[in-house]
């Protein structure tokens, strides 16, 4: 019993030394998204102070109130943890609070049983550390209740949240591939581990379930599994706490897409529009606004403002000027032996039709007609 404790112990101040380290880190580097990770570990080492102290015979009728709520809230704050590394905004949103609703259900539970069962479900009469691990106490049916809620729910959000976590971090990691420096090929590398532990850890809380952790040998894996579990995520958030993701989700309507990381922006918002004519984008007939943000490297919402600055009524409006323009001057220049319609495709436009529409709405007169004023007026 007492070498169970002891392992519960090392775990417990280690979880809970990582925790404040990466308070002090989140503090110091402003990185909002380690508090997830850290609050994660402090509710962990507070999990296991309870299987820690159990030889000294103290009070813990405490710990029927937190075990199963905290062991509820953990799976969301790492998975919060995850997402926000690739959201801009790194906060709690409406949208996010759905996360703590099985946490929220089970404080309820717990709450009305152990506000008048919670000496039973420790049952001073028979405390044995090793009881703990299991997740049906004979004769103690509420400790059998309690136990058998939290750790189903724990194996089912571990299940869900690695269904969630591996598609987010595969999308993630192939545009993160895109920089070929060394800081990201590590960067990528680590994401995927945190896509395996999410995995094996979801494999962990299943066998909860069964109690098997009264056998030494996988009591022992998984005291192992969660001191790599424990500094894994303590030092990739310390490596990479200040790595930019270049690209991060936006939501909209509850629909999530990569973009651009807003916080990267790298290029002059004064000479936007020098590097736009630099790389004829709008000779692009798929350009979109997310496309020409990605490209500039300036977040759509702050394109479309400094377009509009310039006294454009929107993105396409801006992009179809430049199309005419370089129509009416490709005009000018065509050879008898081509036709006007050969024009469209080489000024950007997708189509016959939109090319004689927008022509004549920016010109007065259609790309025929300008051609032959164009023709008179040189002869």
């Amino acid at each position: 019993m007492r070498e169970v404790a002891f392992f519960f112990s090392i775990i417990m101040m280690l979880f809970f030394f990582f925790g404040i380290a990466l308070f002090i880190v989140s503090l110091f580097r402003r990185q909002k998204e380690i508090n997830y990770l850290s609050i994660s570990y402090i509710l962990r080492a507070l999990l296991y102070l309870a299987p820690s102290i159990f030889i000294l015979n103290v009070n813990l009728e405490w710990s029927v109130w937190i075990t199963g709520p905290i062991k509820v809230l953990l799976i969301p704050l790492n998975y919060l943890y995850v997402r926000k590394l690739f959201e801009a905004d790194k906060s709690i949103r409406l949208r996010d609070l759905w996360h703590f609703i099985p946490f929220v259900l089970d404080c309820i539970l717990t709450f009305v049983v152990a506000a008048n069962h919670a000496s039973e479900v420790v049952n001073y009469n028979h405390l044995d550390v090793k009881k703990a691990l299991d997740t049906v106490w004979e004769g103690n049916f509420y400790y059998t209740l309690l136990s058998t809620i939290a750790r189903t729910i724990s194996f089912l959000q571990w299940t869900v949240y690695s269904v969630f976590t591996i598609p987010l971090i595969k999308k993630c990691i192939a545009y993160q591939k895109e920089s070929e420096s060394q800081i990201n090929y590590q960067y990528v590398v680590w994401l995927k581990g945190i896509v395996v532990l999410f995995v094996i850890m979801g494999l962990f809380e299943g066998l909860t379930i069964f109690g098997v952790y009264n056998y030494p040998p996988v009591f022992i894996l998984m005291w192992l599994f969660l001191i790599i579990y424990a500094f894994y995520f303590f030092i990739f958030a310390i490596l990479f706490s200040e790595e930019k993701n270049r690209y991060v989700i936006e939501w909209e309507h509850d629909s999530a897409r990569i973009v651009f990381n807003p916080e990267l922006e790298i290029i002059d918002e004064h000479l936007w529009l020098q590097k736009f004519l630099e790389l004829d984008l709008y000779l692009d007939p798929e350009l979109t606004l997310q496309k020409a943000s990605t490209v500039l490297r300036i977040p759509k919402y702050k394109l479309s403002q400094l377009i509009r600055n310039d006294g454009y009524s929107n993105f396409y409006s801006f992009v179809n000027l430049f199309r005419v323009e370089k129509s009416k001057s490709l005009l000018r220049k065509l050879p008898d032996s081509h036709v006007v319609e050969s024009i469209a495709k080489e000024s950007g436009f997708k189509s016959r039709s939109t090319y004689f529409r927008v022509f004549k709405e920016f010109v007065g007169e259609t790309p025929g007609e300008f051609l032959k004023s164009c023709q008179t007026h040189y002869k």
